[in-house]
């Protein structure tokens, strides 16, 4: 029976992955590899937030609206920080902070928000800003004088933690992000084309949703079986991800299920179907949570290479002082404390777990707050959200002498994304929320209703970017397909039909409007 037990124990043992997470024995290598994240993660903000800001003069009203534009550059400003590691506490806690409300204030909100946001704190909770950065080179030219104390007291707030608390940092960080993709899952379940396996066949060959559907569409009309399996081996793998991905990470084998997908997810989300910052955030926090430290060394040293100010170090370690005292055990275990309490809540108001907050209306109250805090559960890939490919605008700009039409590159004559929908204020805050709610009679929506009301926001947004002060006039004709009707063949299903063509006029407007 010993024996047994014993041999038990071994297979056990042998099961269970030796580190979960990724964290160098070496302090410096690791905070090199939390340093190298922060500066891919800054350029990921700033790929955000520059063209927020550059579009935000043609998207708003200078005359009315200028709070809205200097708050995109404030966002913008904050990124630069975070990027180039200067005052980087302080940039991180504002993008935390502000975040969320610029997502809801200038109608830009997207997923790439809520986990970028538990990016930010896990890369602060794990020593960013104190390698690579402006902030690092400032301490060490002026820590002898007021300057040098200056720059490090911003790094009280989180100080250097060891390994263990990084450790620990870590897999908070990937529960937090597990705890959201759990919740995604849950509204998946709950969708009847997520669980007959037909979400990815019908979303890949959505013009608005995937870049690459003309190739679906003909596999779907050549080699229909083929489709099929894909999309279901992708829906079976893409539950399993997103319900098991915590535990998993801590079993040999299943932990690299649980890394490559979320790698496949990644180019799928990037190259595919384009959605912003969302894979660009989560790529940093993989990388964060399961890379090793010796990836990162080469690149920090080409980065100081090559950027005087962001010297790793001056002499040996021993002879360089941290920029960050080391972390408290008290402020260590208060954190971590807090965010789990806050996973708790944020499982409570999932769908399935509603009672232990009282109902659904309390679970909705609970939201709003955690998701100013990144702890928001995305409702993804439902039967409203593969619908938004059905109807679409085709905007085209007349000539006042000629009559002749130019195509504004908002879409394609397929319903695809043109030049204007890259841009978060235009997909996010309003094409996004038109397409979402396209149904009912054409005119009354978008003629009179509220996708009208968008149209004439993104013709005014075409004409100031294109300087046409003396106003302008558009043709808007509306296309509808029936990709949702799966008892039509793929050529009926995407058969265009105009169902809506009139004109709009937009007035003159002076140079501050």
């Amino acid at each position: 029976m010993t024996k047994l037990l014993s041999t038990l124990r071994d297979w056990w043992k042998s099961l269970l992955a030796p580190e979960p997470v990724s964290v160098s024995t070496e302090p410096d290598d690791e905070l090199v590899k939390v340093n190298v994240i922060r500066i891919l993660m800054g350029i990921t903000l700033v790929l955000r937030y520059f063209p927020v800001s550059r579009e935000s003069w043609y998207v708003f009203d200078p005359s009315t609206e200028m709070g809205l534009i200097v708050f995109c550059h404030v966002m913008l400003a904050l990124a630069l920080c975070f990027l180039f590691g200067f005052l980087t506490p302080i940039a991180g806690l504002g993008l935390i902070a502000l975040s969320r409300h610029f997502d809801l204030t200038a109608r830009a909100a997207t997923l790439g928000t809520t986990v970028g946001i538990l990016v930010i704190f896990a890369l602060l909770f794990s020593g960013a800003g104190q390698r690579l950065s402006i902030d690092g080179y400032l301490w060490r030219r002026f820590r002898q004088n007021g300057l040098g104390s200056l720059i490090r007291l911003p790094y009280r707030i989180f100080g250097r933690p060891d390994r263990r608390q990084q450790r620990t940092g870590y897999l908070i960080a990937f529960g937090v992000y597990s705890a959201v993709s759990f919740g995604a899952a849950q509204w998946h379940f709950l969708d009847p084309i997520w669980v007959e396996g037909r979400t990815m066949e019908i979303g890949f060959q959505n013009s608005y949703l995937c870049q690459w559907w003309p190739f679906f569409r003909w596999l779907d009309n050549t080699r229909p079986e083929v489709l099929t399996l894909l999309s279901l081996s992708i829906t079976i793998f893409q539950s399993a991800w997103e319900v098991f991905m915590f535990p998993f990470i801590f079993f040999r084998h299943l932990k690299w299920f649980t890394v490559v997908f979320g790698a496949a997810f990644y180019f799928m989300s990037e190259f595919a179907l384009m959605l912003s910052s969302l894979p660009r955030s989560e790529a940093c926090l993989y990388l964060l949570v399961f890379a090793p430290a010796a990836w990162f060394v080469r690149s920090g040293r080409w980065f100081s290479g090559r950027i005087p100010f962001l010297s790793r170090r001056e002499g040996t370690a021993a002879e360089v002082e941290p920029l960050a005292p080391p972390r408290g055990a008290w402020f260590h275990r208060s954190v971590v404390s807090i965010l789990i309490c806050l996973t708790v809540v944020l499982i409570a108001t999932q769908p399935w777990f509603t009672g232990l907050v009282g109902g659904d209306a309390n679970a909705k109250k609970l939201e709003r707050p955690l998701s100013y805090l990144g702890f928001l559960t995305p409702r993804v890939y439902t039967e409203t959200v593969l619908g938004m490919g059905e109807r679409w605008p085709v905007i085209y700009r007349l000539d006042p002498e000629t009559g002749k039409r130019s195509q504004v590159p908002l879409n394609d004559k397929y319903g695809g994304r043109l030049e204007y929908e890259r841009n978060d204020l235009i997909f996010y805050g309003r094409t996004l929320v038109m397409r979402k709610y396209a149904f009912g009679e054409p005119s009354e929506f978008f003629q009179t209703g509220k996708g009208g009301e968008i149209l004439r926001d993104v013709c005014r947004y075409d004409a100031r970017r294109r300087g046409l002060k003396d106003g302008a006039r558009y043709q808007i004709e509306i296309w509808e397909i029936e990709g949702l009707n799966d008892k039509l063949s793929t050529r009926q299903r995407f058969a265009r039909e105009k169902v809506l063509d009139y004109n709009l006029e937009i007035p003159p407007f002076s140079e501050g409007e």
